[in-house]
């Protein structure tokens, strides 16, 4: 899309809104001047914390938990083992919906069960109503070969308008001595020790079971910090605990943990 075009539009849509509307917006120190900047009057501008923002609804908290009980018994079936991760595990850990987060992030540490899981999804009735992806390197890098699976992305069909869709990032952890480490986008990753997570155990969750690293708390406090239990009300990539930045640090990490 033309990136332009959609900030032209946007110019034209707050020019005509009503004298009584105003725009509500996360807190950062730049937003009000780059909202300013769209043609917005300052008065009209509304700042709140990210915690006070309702991400899911009743109808996505219901797809979500259908699609995640269903992959749940596919994997069990297939006997594949999965771990649910990341800021999802923050939401298991603290009792709330799973359609609380924009991802149902998955992880898997075996490049056969990752292929694997592609298989079956694509078998699952339920499964092809939705819009399955997967998403492969496109060429070498530091821990995967060109046409590997990086991913699986599944995204909930037939949602209302004003309905986020139900995602699910499905990722691959690579060994790497004592961690796995997970490979995002450019040259960015996020390192775990391995002894958080070779082993998993099950967490109820309404009427159903998931797995989840054995020792899930100590998962989560390499990545979030010490203080996981308390939602942050702002939170940037560059929040995480357990980042390398770049292949030369990944390198270097890599390097460390194999003396």
């Amino acid at each position: 899309f033309d990136m332009q075009e959609v900030i032209g539009d946007i110019k034209t849509e707050f020019k005509t809104m009503e004298p009584n509307l105003t725009i509500e917006i996360v807190k950062s120190d730049s937003t009000p001047a780059k909202v300013m900047d769209l043609g917005v009057q300052e008065d009209k501008i509304w700042l709140v914390d990210d915690s006070s923002l309702k991400f899911s609804s009743l109808n996505r908290e219901r797809t979500t938990d259908s699609l995640i009980k269903e992959f749940a018994r596919l994997m069990r079936n297939e006997n594949i083992s999965y771990f649910i991760e990341g800021s999802s595990l923050l939401c298991l850990l603290r009792g709330q919906n799973l359609s609380d987060v924009s991802d149902v992030d998955i992880l898997v540490t075996s490049k056969e069960d990752i292929e694997k899981i592609w298989e079956v999804l694509n078998k699952s009735t339920i499964f092809l109503n939705q819009e399955l992806k997967k998403i492969v390197y496109e060429k070498d890098k530091i821990l995967s070969k060109k046409d590997e699976i990086d991913k699986i992305i599944v995204k909930s069909k037939n949602q209302s308008y004003d309905t986020e869709p139900t995602n699910f990032d499905i990722n691959l952890a690579y060994d790497v001595g004592d961690f796995y480490i997970l490979d995002y986008e450019s040259e960015s990753y996020h390192y775990y020790s391995k002894e958080f997570i070779e082993q998993g155990r099950q967490i109820e969750y309404k009427d159903m079971k998931l797995q989840i690293p054995l020792y899930a708390e100590k998962y989560v406090e390499q990545a979030y910090g010490k203080n996981w239990r308390i939602p942050a009300k702002k939170w940037s990539y560059m929040d995480y605990e357990n980042l390398l930045l770049s292949n030369s640090e990944l390198m270097k990490f890599i390097k460390k943990g194999k003396k």
